[in-house]
């Protein structure tokens, strides 16, 4: 099984519309009329409606079955004394009530449906009176205050806890996009769109609606635009429990609206689809009006994400500067244009003061492991060596090269070799010694290490690889590696 997580990102400010709205629909779901159900079904099973639909029903078993066997299923199922449930009914009856639902004029043939006709048109009228009667919205019975109320009514705690389960997850986010305001505006007018166009262009005679559905799906489709590039969190539990990640664009049709369509379209289910579909379109369209009057676009989701990066950019104090990027990413880690110029800042403050804190420290290892990362999943190992490149002298590699497998770590070395940048192939063979100093690649790495040193250098390099071998100095193999090779070449410090 799939339960949805949302982005599985840290947000800013607290959703108050998203959980007042929840706590709207709790509310209301505790003081509203639940027997609408009950008194319904006196009308179902009176006795003129239950043979009218038992005849009916006969005509149809006896074309695949005997007419003793239709009779006394006819009398076993639609009578008042029946104590089945649809559930457990035999696979004649629940194609018939299959056919009934989606495909009620193949019955125009039967003698009997006429009379069925009448007595269902006689209840509908009766169903009608009683909705009226307890404010529900039907077909015949439709008015803006029905229509709000609906959006917060339920017909069971399922249906309750399903409808604000998914607006939580989703609500959140998009509350956080579009402001508290526009938001409520969005669920407001998602959801009375989806539940007066079923009523008044879908329902069935004889139904009543209600539930959130509609405008949880507006939020949903909102969602699905302003998040588009982004991934959506499932928690699977079945035979595993486990938390992946799908692309929203790609998920999210499949997942949240082909159900709705398929339903709609075969006729399988009593769920109010078209609600949900015309629910999902607002929400659709609402967004992509917003998104196309915002001044940012992918990889920026927020407006204060946006606003900040501006800022940190325009900033001449480079420890603020980082702090403000710091903070988009840990809203959005996925903004590789605040990602890069976090890291290039970090560069240029070593560079020109020689120092890093710890916390810039933490901060560049992390991101850096990211960027790298990113760079080798898209193929693209040049743009990994051009980022490594990068890293001051002085820094090990190793804190930034660790989330990679040794095969990959070798390559972006060999790579380093085959450009001509000895130092930087240096560099990167020692961080894998340092991180591997057991695997048997690390003795290989020794010869190549010792063909890199005997090679040509001028003073200012060999002051770097001096650099180098005391910035791996805790290492206790490299210090081998240094203190013997240091007689061969033309090195002459030894390592601290």
């Amino acid at each position: 099984m799939f339960l949805p997580l949302g982005l599985g990102l840290k947000l800013k400010n607290i959703p108050f519309v998203t959980i007042l709205m929840t706590l709207a629909c709790i509310l209301y779901y505790s003081v509203q009329v639940k027997d609408i159900n009950k008194a319904a079904m006196k009308f179902y099973a009176t006795e003129t409606y239950l043979e009218a639909e038992g005849e009916l029903f006969r005509e149809f078993c006896l074309k695949s079955k005997s007419p003793d066997y239709c009779s006394k299923l006819k009398l076993s199922l639609f009578s008042k004394k029946t104590k089945l449930r649809s559930k457990d009914y035999p696979v004649t009856a629940t194609d018939f009530l299959n056919k009934k639902r989606s495909d009620p004029d193949s019955f125009n043939s039967y003698d009997s449906y006429p009379h069925f006709l009448k007595a269902k048109k006689k209840m509908h009228r009766n169903l009608e009176k009683l909705y009226k009667e307890k404010g529900a919205l039907s077909a015949t019975n439709t008015g803006f205050i029905r229509v709000i109320r609906a959006q917060f009514s339920h017909g069971s705690i399922s249906h309750l806890l399903g409808n604000l389960f998914m607006l939580l997850v989703f609500g959140a986010y998009v509350e956080s996009r579009l402001g508290s305001l526009e938001y409520s505006a969005l669920y407001l007018i998602g959801g009375t769109a989806g539940i007066y166009g079923h009523a008044a262009f879908f329902m069935e005679e004889g139904t009543y609606l209600v539930g959130a559905s509609a405008n949880v799906m507006a939020v949903m489709g909102a969602f699905y635009v302003l998040f588009f590039r982004h991934k959506l969190k499932f928690w699977v539990f079945y035979f595993i429990s486990k938390v992946v990640s799908f692309p929203i664009k790609y998920i999210f049709p499949f997942f949240f609206i082909a159900g709705d369509l398929v339903n709609h379209v075969a006729g399988l289910s009593n769920v109010a689809s078209m609600a949900h579909l015309i629910g999902l379109a607002s929400g659709v369209g609402l967004a992509l009006l917003k998104k196309s009057t915002e001044n940012f676009s992918w990889p920026f989701i927020y407006q204060y994400e946006w606003r900040e990066f501006r800022s940190a950019k325009k900033s001449s104090n480079a420890t603020n500067a980082i702090q403000k990027l710091s903070e988009i990413l840990s809203y959005n880690p996925e903004n590789y244009i605040a990602r890069s110029y976090l890291i290039k800042l970090i560069f240029k403050k070593i560079h020109e003061t020689k120092k890093i804190t710890r916390a810039e420290y933490t901060t560049l290892t992390k991101y850096l492991q990211i960027e790298i990362n990113q760079a080798l999943k898209n193929d693209h190992a040049s743009k990994s060596l051009e980022i490594i490149r990068k890293v001051p002298i002085n820094l090990k590699f190793d804190k930034f090269l660790d989330q990679l497998p040794q095969q990959k770590i070798l390559i972006l070395g060999d790579m380093a070799l085959d450009a001509n940048h000895p130092i930087l192939a240096l560099r990167i063979y020692l961080s894998f010694i340092g991180l591997f100093p057991k695997a048997k690649n690390s003795v290989n790495l020794c010869k190549t290490i010792e063909s890199i040193l005997n090679s040509k250098f001028s003073d200012s390099e060999y002051a770097k690889i001096e650099i180098v071998f005391n910035s791996y100095g805790d290492s206790f193999l490299i210090k081998k590696i240094y203190s013997t090779l240091n007689s061969k070449t033309n090195i002459t410090k030894e390592a601290a």
